[in-house]
C-alpha cells in the first residue's frame, strides 16, 4: 500500500516544487515590471567629473529653468526641454497648462530638498547648462532630475543638442505619460512662435 503512494507523494512534491517555482518567477516578473514601469529613474554612485558645480535649494522658473536661492546662480537642463510656463497642450479635445503642470511636477519631485547641479558650459545668458540631481539618501546615490522629467513626460529628449534621454522619452510616449497624453507644440517651437525678439 505504501508503495503505491510513494510515485503519488513523488508527483505531488513535483507539482509542488513547480508551483513554487512558478510563483517565484510570476512574483519577481512583476517586481521587474514595477520597477520598468517605475518612472523614478538614472540613480548614479557619485556624480560625474565636471568643470562647475551649483548646490542648494533652488526656486524653479520652469520645468527646465532654475534659480538657486542662496547665491542667484541659474541653471538650465541639459539636454531637455520642457514647455514653457505660459504653453497649453491638448489632452481630450481640450487645451490645459502643460507649462505649469510641468513646473509643478519638478517642484513636487524636489519637494524643498537641496539640489546638486554640475555642468561645463555657461549659455548667454549665464546658466549652467547642468545635470541636476538629488540625492536619494542611500551613500553617495544620485537621481538624475533630466531624466526624471523626460521619463515622466514633463519635457522632451532635446536631441538637437543630445540624444542622452532618448530613451526615457520613448518610455513616456509609450505609457503616454505628462504631455504625451495627448498634443503639443514641442517647446523651442512654441517659443519660436511665441517670445518678442
Amino acid at each position: 500500500m505504501y508503495k503505491n503512494l510513494r510515485p503519488i507523494l513523488l508527483k505531488s512534491l513535483v507539482l509542488l516544487a513547480l508551483l513554487i517555482i512558478i510563483t517565484v518567477i510570476f512574483n519577481s516578473e512583476s517586481i521587474n515590471d514595477d520597477v520598468q514601469t517605475d518612472v523614478g529613474t538614472s540613480e548614479i554612485r557619485n556624480l560625474p567629473k565636471h568643470k562647475y558645480k551649483l548646490s542648494g535649494k533652488v526656486k524653479l522658473s520652469d520645468g527646465d529653468s532654475l534659480k538657486f536661492t542662496r547665491d542667484k546662480n541659474r541653471a538650465r537642463l541639459f539636454g531637455i526641454d520642457s514647455p514653457e510656463l505660459a504653453q497649453t497642450c491638448i489632452k481630450n479635445s481640450k487645451k490645459w497648462q502643460c507649462g505649469r503642470a510641468a513646473k509643478k511636477a519638478l517642484y513636487q519631485k524636489i519637494a524643498q530638498r537641496s539640489l546638486t547641479c554640475i555642468g561645463d558650459d555657461y549659455d548667454k545668458h549665464r546658466r549652467l547648462i547642468a545635470t541636476c540631481y538629488l540625492y536619494t539618501g542611500r551613500s553617495n546615490t544620485y537621481e538624475n532630475l533630466n531624466a526624471w522629467m523626460v521619463k515622466n513626460g514633463w519635457a522632451i529628449a532635446y536631441v538637437y543638442y543630445s540624444k542622452r534621454y532618448s530613451s526615457q522619452q520613448q518610455f513616456a510616449i509609450q505609457n503616454k505619460l505628462g504631455i504625451w497624453q495627448g498634443t503639443f507644440t514641442e517647446p523651442f517651437k512654441w517659443r519660436k512662435k511665441n517670445f518678442r525678439k
